[in-house]
């Protein structure tokens, strides 16, 4: 049982890590997002 315990850190440590890589990508794409609402408005579709 003892050897186990590392094992459930690292998957606490691999799923906060993938926490912060979608966080991350969330502001990405709301980045693209932005621009392309802003081409649109600057192109004078809407």
């Amino acid at each position: 049982m003892l050897s186990n315990e590392p094992a459930f850190d690292e998957i606490g440590g691999v799923d906060y890590l993938a926490k912060l890589t979608t966080l991350a990508l969330s502001i990405v794409n709301v980045n693209e997002y932005g621009k392309i609402v802003f081409m649109i408005l600057r192109c004078g579709v809407i």
